[in-house]
């Protein structure tokens, strides 16, 4: 293989990877092409640039930017002097995957919450009949497994956050 095919090669599996990872995470596997596209190259890329690397439409690039920007898995930037809007990767694999972990944890925090107003409301709810106990026991089990797996994994999160940031300085 010439020197331009492995490099193609490596940057076609990485690619695959990335696919994969947003398919088996419930993400369009164009979210992961899209990333890859961006992580890839040493340089930050245009929207244009993106959708000509890609094949996709300039409306499905942007609407893939603004996904992969909330989950702080890219940035957006200017160059000085310039109007051109340009996207480059996180400055490295650890800091995406620590943000991701942390937008993770944020958001299971609110689950958590979620979860409190719930067992707070079935302490008060009195079951009138044999159903609304079976109910009432049902959903006082269900919400204390979701808070105990909630908080073992939060701090499993947590320690591999603490990890990677001591890693990475």
């Amino acid at each position: 293989m010439r020197e331009a095919e492995e490099l193609q090669s490596a940057k076609s599996i990485i690619t695959q990877a990335w696919e994969r990872l947003m398919e088996e995470r419930g993400g369009l596997p164009m979210l992961g092409r899209i990333l890859a596209t961006i992580q890839l190259s040493p340089e930050p890329l245009t929207q244009k640039q993106i959708s000509d690397k890609t094949n996709y439409s300039l409306a499905a690039v942007s609407q893939a930017l603004k996904n992969l920007l909330q989950f702080n898995a890219i940035r957006r930037h200017k160059k000085p002097g310039e109007r051109t809007t340009y996207y480059s990767s996180q400055s490295s694999f650890s800091q995406m995957t620590i943000a991701g972990l942390l937008k993770w944890v944020e958001t299971n925090k609110q689950l958590q919450e979620s979860i409190k107003q719930a067992q707070k409301i079935m302490q008060h709810f009195n079951p009138r009949n044999n159903e609304e106990i079976r109910e009432k026991q049902y959903l006082t089990k269900l919400l204390t497994d979701m808070e105990n797996t909630l908080n073992l994994l939060l701090q499993i999160f947590q320690k591999t956050i603490d990890e990677l940031i001591r890693h990475i300085t």
